[in-house]
C-alpha cells in the first residue's frame, strides 16, 4: 500500500491551540476526555481510506524557494467514528508540499475540524493509503506518485464559467479601486473650534421660542442652540466641530470643497499625514495609510463665506462629532485635549476613504481566498455556482424539534427544518410581514441545541440586533455582536465582547431563578396531578352511582310508559266500543219497532260500527248475539251476514219471520246491551283515573332523572376533559380503553411515575437548591470594580468557550484589533479573527441586495449558509453612472459599453440566481402578519396570489387605522374605517391644469431626479387630515397613542422636497420624530402603520425611467405599510404604463402588464378629485 507522510506540526503550535480552544473539535475531544495528540492517533491515521478534494480554483502549483506547494486540499474519512457523533465526522484540511533538492513529498496539516457526515461528493475521490509522519530534518517519504495521482484526478470544483464569473468580479473590484482613488484628498484647516449644543424638534413654537439661541436650523426635523438653555434635557446634548479653510479662488474651488466636505471625512496629524512634498503618506499600491486618524460625523452647517479676498477664500462649516467612548469625552474641554494631543492645533482634514479601501480590500481578500481555496467547506464556493449540487440528509426529525415559541406557523417551521437537515447551502424567501426574523431567531437556536456555531450576518445593524435581541434567554445561547467602535452608536451595545461577562451573569441568574421556578411548578404540577386524578376518581365513582340510579329510574319510567302505552289502547278501545255500542243499540231499537221497510233500508246500509259493536258486546260482556234466534242453524248465521253485506235479498221472508218470533230475544239483548254501555262509561272513568296517576309518576321520576343526569353530565365533562387531556399530551397509547376504570388505572400509573421522577428531582434539587439561591445573591450583586475585575478575567475564556451566535455586517472586516477597539483594550481580550473561529454555519439576512462580493466575505467563514432574504424586493444598486467620470481624463474614463456591462452584474441578484435555479434546499414563507387583508391584496400583486393571512379576523382587527374624516370642504367622506387602500390621483392641479412632473435647476445644473408639486401640495393635506383625525380620536381617549406615519417616494428630489414642506406644519397627533419621510432604498426592511407614496411622475410623452418600471421597487413601496396604504399619483399616467414582471419560480419567464392599472382596480378607496376635498389654502 503506497504511503502518504502528514506533518501535524502546525496544529500542536501554541497559537492553534488557543484558537482549538473554541473549535467545535475541542468540544467534543474535551467532553471524551481525549488529547488532540490521541485523536490523530488512535482515531485520524487508524484508518486508510479517505476522500480527497481540492477548494482551489486551480490546480496551481505555487513556487517557493525551497519548495513547491499544491494549496488547500481536503480529507474526510471514509468511515464513521466512534467517538464522534453519528452525523458528525472529521475534516483535515493542508497542502501538498515537494521539497526541493529531493527531501521528499508530505502532506503539511493546516487545521483538523468538524464537519457533518454525508456520502461522497462530485467533486471528492476516494483513495486508500498507509499513514506515516514527518520527522523533523528527515525526508519525507511519500509516494510521489500516489500524491501525483491525488492532484492531478481529484476532481475541480469549479468549471470555467465559474472561475469566469470570479475573474470579473476581480476585474470591477479594481474598476472601483480606479474610481475611488482620484476622489482622495485632503485640506489644511485655518482654526477649529468646539461647541456644545442642544438638539430639539423643530416646530413653529421652538422657532420662536429659541430665536435668539439659534445655531443652524436644518428646515426638516431639529434645531440646533446654543447650549445655554437650562431648560432642555441633558440627554439632548450634542457635540459640533466647526472648522475654518482657506482655500484659492478657482472656477471649481467651491464645488470641489463642497463635495469634500459631504463625504466621511477624518481629522489627521498634518506632521504625521503629510510628506516632504505636501502629499498624503500611502502605499500607492494598496492604498494602505498609515497615520492616524479620527472620523467626524455627518454635515450640520454647510459651507458658508467667511471672507474672501482677490486670491483666497475663507470657508466655514461644522459636522457633527462622534464617539465611541462618552465617558472619555465627557466634555468639551477633554474633545480639545484628545485633538490637540494626537492631531495638533490645526488638524488636516482627509479624506482617505476608509470605507471604500476597506470594502475593496475585504472583497480582494475574499477572491483570493476562493482562488487559493481558503475555505472550511471545499464545495460551499461551488455550491453558489451550482446549486444544484447542494446536499441535505435528514439529521434531525420534524418529530424531535421542540420549539422555544409557539408563535410559529406551518411554513416557517417548515423552513427551520429543511435549514437545519442542510450541510450545504439553504435558501429561504422571506416575502414582506411574513416573520422572517422570527424564523431566523428560531433557526438559530435550534442550531445552538445542536452544538452549531453560527455567524450571523446582514447588510444592517438593525436587522442583527432584531435577532439577538429576541433569541431565547437560555444559559446555552451566548451572542456577541463585533463591530468597528467608531460606528457602535450604531449597534446594540447589548451583546459587544465586554458584555460577555455581565450577559453571561444574567443569563446564569435566570437560569437558576428558572430552575427554581421550574421545580416549584413542576412540585405544583405533581401535587395538581394527584389532586386533580383524586378528584376525578371521587367524581368518577360519584358519577357511575348518578349513573346507576339514572339508569334504575330509566327502567322505573319506561315501565310507567309501557303501562301507560297498554292503558291507552284499552282506553281507546273502550270508547270506540262505547261509541260502536251506541251504534248498535240505535239499530236494535228499530227492531223493537217492526219498521220492516226502514230496518231493510239499514240492514242495506249497515256501517261497520254496528258490526263491531255486536261483535265485541258478544264477546265481551257475553251477550246473546242478535244473531242467536230461536231456530237458527249455522246456515241462518250466514244467510243473515250476506243480507247485512247487502250481498244476498233472497233471504229476507225469513229474516222478517225469525225477527217476529223473536220479538222478546230482541228486547232481552237491548236491555242488556244499555247496561253494558253503563258498565264500559264506568270503566273508562276508572282507567283515566290510573292513566292521571301514571303521568304523575312519570313526571315526578322525570324530575328527579334529569337533576340526576344534569348533575352527572357535570360530572362527566370534567371527566371527559381530563381524560382527553392525558390521553392526548401525557399518555402515549394506539387504544383507549371503553370502560373509565381502566383509564383510571392507566393514569393513576402514570402519576405514580411522576412521583417517582419527582423524587429524584427533588432530591437532587434539595441538595443544589442553597447553591442556586447563593449563586443568584453572588451574582446579583456583582458591581462596580467587583464586576470589572470579572470582565477582565473572565471575558477571554466566555470568548473562546461559550459565545456561540456571533453577529457582523456583511462588509464587516475579519479581524478586530484591540489596539483599536476600546470594548476589546479595556478587558485586554487581545485580536479576534473570524477567520480561525469555527462556525458551522453562517445565516445571512437581506442577501437580495448583496453583490457576490459582499456575499462571500462572510460565507467563507463557514461551513455551511443560510441565505434569506426576498429576490421580489431591491436588488444591490450600481452607483455609478456616466457622468460620474466627466472630470476624468480620456484615457481614465470607463467606455459606456463596459459600464453597462458592470451595472448588468452587480444588479443581478446572486439570491435571485440561485433561487430560481435551484430545484431543492429551498422554501418560501407565505404567511404574512404585517398588514391588513386590503394591504396583503395590493402586495400579492407582486406574489401571483400566493401571500395567506396569518391570522384573519385577528390581524384585521388588530390593523384597524379607525379614521372616519369627512371633507371640512366638501362634505364628502375621505377616509373610513373598513377601508384601508386608497388613491389619491394627481393628474389636476388646483386650477385643472396637468400636474406634469419637474426637475430642480441650480445655475446651469440640471437635477437627474423630479419633483411633483401637486403630489406635495396632496401629502400635505392628507398628513393634516390624518393629523386632524387622530387628534379627535386622542381627545375621546379612543387610542392611546397616534400611529406612526412614513412617506415614501421613487425620487430623491421629492423626498427632500417633502422633508422641507412638511417640516413647516405642525401636528398634534402625529410624531415626525418617529415618523419618516425617505427614498424606496431606505424604507427596505422597515415598516409603518400608515404609509404614502408618492409616484411623481406624469409627463405627455407617457415614458417613465427605470424606478418607476422596477416592480421590485415599487413592490417595497407598497408593502411596508400596517394600517393603511395611500397612493398618491397620476391614474391616467400610470394607468397605461406597461411594466415587466418576471415569474416568480421562473425569472426568464417575464410578462408585460399594466401593474399599476391593476394596483389600481384593487385599491378600495378612490379618490379621483381630490382638490374638492381641501381648500386651497390649506396647502
Amino acid at each position: 500500500m503506497a504511503n502518504i507522510c502528514f506533518d501535524f506540526e502546525n496544529i500542536f503550535k501554541q497559537e492553534y491551540q488557543k484558537r482549538l480552544a473554541g473549535a467545535s473539535l475541542y468540544k467534543y475531544l474535551d467532553d471524551l476526555n481525549i488529547d488532540l495528540n490521541s485523536f490523530i492517533k488512535d482515531v485520524v491515521s487508524k484508518e486508510n481510506d479517505y476522500y480527497f478534494s481540492c477548494s482551489s480554483l486551480t490546480r496551481e502549483v505555487k513556487r517557493k524557494v525551497s519548495h513547491d506547494v499544491y494549496h488547500n486540499f481536503f480529507l474526510r474519512p471514509t468511515f464513521k467514528s466512534n467517538i464522534l457523533p453519528n452525523n458528525k465526522t472529521f475534516l483535515i484540511n493542508g497542502d501538498f508540499i515537494f521539497e526541493t533538492n529531493n527531501l521528499g513529498v508530505y502532506f503539511k496539516v493546516n487545521d483538523i475540524y468538524i464537519s457533518d457526515n454525508e456520502k461522497i461528493k462530485k467533486f471528492e475521490k476516494e483513495f486508500n493509503f498507509k499513514w506515516s509522519y514527518k520527522q523533523s530534518g528527515k525526508k519525507a517519504n511519500s509516494d510521489s506518485i500516489l500524491v501525483r495521482n491525488i492532484i492531478e484526478s481529484t476532481p475541480l470544483i469549479y468549471d470555467k464559467k465559474s472561475i469566469d464569473i470570479i475573474n470579473k468580479w476581480d476585474e470591477y473590484l479594481e474598476f472601483e479601486k480606479k474610481f475611488f482613488s482620484d476622489k482622495l484628498g485632503f485640506y489644511k484647516t485655518r482654526n477649529y473650534s468646539l461647541i456644545e449644543l442642544k438638539e430639539v424638534k423643530r416646530t413653529m413654537e421652538n422657532v420662536k421660542r429659541y430665536k435668539e439661541s439659534i445655531y443652524h436650523d436644518d428646515g426638516n426635523n431639529y434645531l440646533y442652540i446654543y447650549d445655554d438653555n437650562l431648560d432642555l434635557n441633558r440627554e439632548e446634548d450634542v457635540q459640533v466641530i466647526e472648522f475654518e479653510v482657506i482655500i484659492k479662488n478657482s472656477s471649481d474651488a467651491f464645488n470641489k470643497l463642497s463635495f469634500f466636505v459631504n463625504q466621511e471625512i477624518e481629522i489627521a496629524n498634518p506632521l504625521e499625514a503629510l510628506d516632504k512634498n505636501g502629499e498624503l503618506v500611502s502605499n500607492s499600491n494598496d492604498l494602505d495609510f498609515s497615520f492616524r486618524t479620527k472620523r467626524i460625523g455627518g454635515l450640520l452647517k454647510p459651507l458658508e463665506v467667511v471672507a474672501k479676498n482677490e486670491s483666497e477664500t475663507i470657508y466655514r462649516f461644522s459636522k457633527f462629532w462622534i464617539d465611541e467612548n462618552t465617558d472619555y469625552f465627557s466634555s468639551i474641554a477633554r474633545i480639545n485635549e484628545y485633538i490637540i494631543t494626537n492631531f495638533g492645533e490645526f488638524p488636516l482634514l482627509v479624506n482617505i476613504l476608509s470605507g471604500d479601501i476597506a470594502l475593496y480590500k475585504r472583497g480582494k481578500q475574499a477572491l483570493t481566498d476562493i482562488k487559493t481555496g481558503n475555505v472550511k467547506n471545499p464545495g460551499l464556493i461551488g455550491y453558489l455556482m451550482n446549486v444544484d449540487n447542494a446536499s441535505s440528509d435528514e439529521y434531525i426529525k420534524k418529530e424531535d424539534l421542540t420549539w422555544s415559541t409557539s408563535y410559529l406557523d406551518e411554513y416557517q417551521k417548515e423552513a427551520i427544518y429543511q435549514a437545519l437537515n442542510s450541510n450545504s447551502i439553504f435558501l429561504l424567501q422571506g416575502p414582506p410581514g411574513t416573520g422572517k426574523t422570527q424564523t431566523i431567531t428560531e433557526m438559530v437556536y435550534q442550531f445552538n441545541k445542536m452544538n452549531k456555531k453560527v455567524l450571523l450576518s446582514s447588510q444592517t445593524h438593525v436587522a442583527i440586533d432584531n435577532v439577538l435581541e429576541r433569541l431565547p434567554d437560555e444559559l446555552n445561547i451566548l451572542p456577541i455582536r463585533l463591530i468597528n467602535s467608531e460606528r457602535k452608536l450604531k449597534a446594540s451595545r447589548n451583546f459587544l465582547p465586554d458584555k460577555l461577562v455581565d450577559n453571561f451573569y444574567e443569563k446564569t441568574i435566570n437560569k437558576y431563578n428558572n430552575t427554581i421556578e421550574n421545580f416549584h411548578l413542576y412540585s405544583k404540577e405533581v401535587e395538581d396531578y394527584l389532586n386533580d386524578y383524586n378528584k376525578v376518581n371521587n367524581l368518577a365513582s360519584k358519577h357511575k352511582e348518578s349513573r346507576d340510579k339514572v339508569h334504575n329510574l330509566d327502567l322505573r319510567i319506561n315501565n310507567l310508559k309501557s303501562l301507560l302505552n297498554n292503558l291507552d289502547d284499552k282506553l281507546e278501545s273502550n270508547q270506540q266500543l262505547i261509541k260502536d255500542s251506541k251504534s248498535t243499540l240505535k239499530f236494535i231499537s228499530d227492531f223493537r219497532g217492526n219498521n220492516f221497510e226502514y230496518m231493510d233500508y239499514k240492514i242495506n246500509n249497515l256501517d261497520n260500527s254496528i258490526l263491531r259493536g255486536i261483535t265485541t258486546l258478544t264477546n265481551k260482556y257475553d251477550i246473546d248475539n242478535i244473531y242467536h234466534l230461536e231456530g237458527a242453524t249455522l246456515n241462518d248465521y250466514l244467510k243473515l251476514f250476506s243480507i247485512y253485506f247487502g250481498d244476498n235479498q233472497n233471504f229476507k221472508e225469513d229474516y222478517h219471520e225469525l225477527i217476529k218470533r223473536n220479538l222478546d230475544n230482541i228486547e232481552a239483548y237491548y236491555q242488556k246491551t244499555s247496561r253494558a254501555i253503563v258498565d264500559i262509561s264506568l270503566e273508562i272513568e276508572l282507567e283515566n283515573a290510573k292513566r292521571i296517576n301514571y303521568l304523575n309518576d312519570i313526571r315526578k321520576l322525570e324530575v328527579e332523572r334529569n337533576k340526576l343526569y344534569r348533575a352527572s353530565q357535570d360530572d362527566f365533562k370534567v371527566i371527559d376533559d381530563y381524560f382527553n387531556y392525558f390521553f392526548n399530551n401525557k399518555l402515549n397509547i394506539n387504544k383507549v380503553p371503553p370502560r373509565d376504570e381502566e383509564k383510571l388505572a392507566l393514569i393513576k400509573n402514570y402519576i405514580d411515575e411522576q412521583i417517582e421522577d419527582f423524587e429524584l428531582t427533588k432530591h437532587k434539587f434539595n441538595n443544589y437548591q442553597d447553591i442556586y439561591r447563593n449563586s443568584i445573591d453572588f451574582l446579583a450583586n456583582k458591581k462596580g470594580e467587583d464586576l470589572e475585575n470579572d470582565r477582565i478575567k473572565y471575558s477571554r475564556y466566555l470568548l473562546n468557550n461559550n459565545a456561540n451566535v456571533f453577529g457582523i455586517t456583511c462588509n464587516a472586516n475579519s479581524r478586530y484589533l484591540q489596539e483599536r477597539n476600546q470594548y476589546l483594550k479595556s478587558l485586554g481580550l487581545g485580536n479576534i479573527d473570524l477567520r480561525n473561529i469555527d462556525f458551522d454555519v453562517v445565516i445571512i439576512d437581506e442577501v437580495s441586495k448583496a453583490t457576490f462580493v459582499e456575499l462571500l466575505i462572510p460565507i467563507l467563514y463557514g461551513k455551511s449558509i443560510v441565505l434569506v432574504g426576498d429576490h421580489r424586493q431591491l436588488p444591490p444598486m450600481f452607483k455609478y453612472r456616466d457622468n460620474m467620470f466627466d472630470h476624468l481624463s480620456e484615457d481614465k474614463r470607463i467606455s459606456k459599453e463596459k459600464l453597462n456591462q458592470y451595472q448588468e452584474m452587480v444588479e443581478n441578484s446572486v439570491f435571485k440566481h440561485l433561487f430560481s435555479v435551484a430545484k431543492k434546499n429551498k422554501y418560501t414563507l407565505l404567511k404574512q402578519y404585517r398588514s391588513h387583508e386590503q394591504i396583503m391584496e395590493i402586495v400579492n400583486l407582486f406574489y401571483e396570489d400566493k401571500l395567506q393571512m396569518g391570522h384573519r379576523s385577528e390581524q384585521n382587527e388588530a390593523k384597524k387605522h379607525l379614521l372616519d374624516i369627512n371633507s371640512e370642504h366638501n362634505g364628502r367622506n375621505i377616509f373610513t374605517p373598513h377601508i384601508h387602500t386608497y388613491w389619491f390621483n394627481s393628474h389636476y392641479n388646483q386650477d385643472r391644469s396637468v400636474s406634469y412632473e419637474k426637475k430642480l435647476t441650480r445655475g446651469s445644473d440640471v437635477s437627474t431626479s423630479f419633483y411633483n408639486e401637486q403630489e406635495i401640495y396632496l401629502t400635505k393635506n392628507i398628513l393634516k387630515t390624518i393629523d386632524k383625525g387622530y387628534s379627535k380620536l386622542l381627545e375621546k381617549g379612543q387610542i392611546s397613542e397616534a400611529p406612526t406615519v412614513g412617506v415614501i417616494s421613487l425620487y430623491g428630489d421629492q423626498v427632500r422636497l417633502l422633508k422641507r414642506e412638511v417640516g413647516k406644519l405642525n401636528f398634534k397627533a402625529l410624531d415626525f420624530s418617529k415618523s419618516k419621510i425617505s427614498t424606496v432604498d431606505e424604507f427596505q426592511g422597515k415598516e409603518e402603520d400608515i404609509i404614502i407614496v408618492n409616484l411623481v411622475r406624469n409627463n405627455k410623452s407617457g415614458h417613465a425611467g427605470e424606478f418607476t418600471r422596477k416592480f421590485e421597487r415599487l413592490n417595497v413601496a407598497l408593502s411596508r405599510a400596517r394600517k393603511m396604504l395611500i397612493v398618491v399619483g397620476s391614474v391616467p399616467f400610470f394607468s397605461n404604463l406597461k411594466i415587466d414582471i418576471e415569474n416568480s419560480d421562473n425569472p426568464s419567464i417575464i410578462k408585460t402588464r399594466y401593474l399599476y392599472k391593476e394596483i389600481y382596480d384593487r385599491i378600495k378607496g378612490k379618490i379621483n378629485e381630490p382638490n374638492g376635498y381641501f381648500k386651497e389654502d390649506e396647502s
